[in-house]
């Protein structure tokens, strides 16, 4: 099913320098499981690093899609009859994996009972090439936020609740790599925008994520576009095909999705525009994993909602709206707080902003009678230029505008 939701020029205003706002807040502890025995989140700099053999790239990524399917319960049997399968090529034209790399194919492999061949680790790649997937600073060579982002995630660290049961081993059928509970919703929101979709009060920032970015962007491009943030998705198999408003592809699977529905943490009882929040996530760190190469897609997800990461965000720091704009695949401008909000203003409630300071980040909508609202987790508090968070007003230092494809609002809104 192909729904063509249009087309738009591309064109970005990347901030490349700017000064940055005061300290961000701190974000908590990413509460990511894994499957017992290998996890392919941990998987070695160097290996990820490293220039390899396609099919050890294509070995590595099935691996990362059991492991995600397994963390959220999913059944992940037809991927593991995919490893199988990639493992008995790499033994036939004598491709050699990484020492671990091979490790975890064979803990897999011996979990769901099934025969592997003897391949000898270690030649998968080029070592001396390899690099770090994490710098320093916030360059996107470095693998991590900028410091002096806005975070807006919780005050500090909460229990990891990582799960250590032990993953009982499925019979082998076909499976969408694992099971997404909102799919059916965001069908629904593809199908036939509901009436009160792009109401920014159907869902709001949870507490245990620093992503008021992308949060307040995703809020700002659903009040612009409704269902059609995105140039065009195709429903497959295992998930979407998903062509953003700057003409990237993104592929994300049930399971990937599962994942950023638990990183993102997004609160509020499950929505058509709860759901395409989630997809919007996924394709937010689909993209930043594509341009920091080395990080997973989970090290991409903790990076762009503030959680904590030895590798790509080991101080739990948040993101400026603009990096949420790009990774989106929606064009923007930087402008001042004032012309944000009075461009909300005077659009009748056909646009919206983003406006921020060192603390948070907010989504400013508007309506047919000229005002302006923040999003203050989920409740539209009436603004000038003020950000509220929590009840605490501060005043807001930046603006941004997307320059997204406009869609009508459904008469009934």
């Amino acid at each position: 099913m192909a729904l063509s939701l249009g087309s738009i020029g591309s064109f970005f205003n990347r901030a490349l320098d700017f000064s940055s706002p005061s300290t961000p807040g701190v974000a908590s502890q990413s509460d990511q499981t894994h499957a017992p025995g290998y996890d392919g989140s941990q998987f070695s700099e160097e290996m990820l690093g490293g220039e390899q053999n396609p099919l050890v790239d294509s070995i590595q990524q099935t691996v990362q899609q059991i492991q995600l399917a397994q963390s959220f319960g999913g059944d992940p049997s037809t991927s593991v009859q995919q490893l199988q399968a990639e493992v008995q090529q790499a033994q036939a034209e004598g491709v050699q994996l990484p020492p671990e790399l091979q490790q975890a194919v064979e803990q897999i492999l011996n979990q769901f009972g099934l025969d592997q061949p003897a391949l000898t680790p270690g030649a998968g790649q080029d070592m001396g090439t390899a690099q770090s997937g994490a710098g320093q600073g916030g360059s996107p060579a470095s693998g991590q936020p900028a410091a002096g982002a806005p975070d807006g995630g919780a005050s500090g660290p909460v229990s990891d609740g990582a799960s250590q049961a032990t993953a009982t081993p499925a019979a082998p059928a076909p499976n969408n790599l694992g099971s997404w509970p909102m799919a059916g919703l965001y069908d629904q929101a593809l199908g036939n925008e509901p009436a009160d979709f792009r109401n920014p009060e159907a869902w709001s920032q949870g507490d245990s994520a620093g992503n008021c970015s992308s949060v307040a962007v995703i809020k700002a491009a659903t009040a612009e576009s409704g269902n059609a943030i995105f140039q065009n998705v195709q429903k497959t198999e295992e998930g979407y095909l998903i062509t953003t408003q700057d003409g990237r592809t993104v592929k994300l699977s049930q399971a990937e999705l599962a994942a950023a529905e638990k990183t993102a943490d997004f609160e509020g009882p499950d929505s058509p525009a709860k759901a395409q929040a989630v997809v919007a996530a996924g394709v937010i760190a689909k993209n930043y994993a594509a341009e920091h190469p080395g990080l997973t897609y989970q090290q991409a997800l903790n990076a762009t909602n503030g959680v904590k990461d030895p590798v790509s965000n080991p101080q739990g720091s948040g993101r400026f709206p603009e990096d949420a704009a790009h990774d989106l695949g929606i064009p923007y401008s930087k402008t001042s707080v004032q012309t944000a909000v009075k461009d909300v203003k005077n659009s009748g409630g056909q646009e919206a902003a983003i406006i921020y300071n060192g603390q948070h980040a907010e989504a400013v909508t508007g309506n047919r009678s000229g005002s302006a609202k923040t999003d203050d987790y989920g409740r539209g508090v009436n603004t000038n230029g003020q950000i509220s968070k929590n009840g605490q007003t501060s005043q807001a230092t930046h603006g941004v505008e997307l320059h997204s494809q406009h869609k009508e609002k459904p008469k009934a809104a």
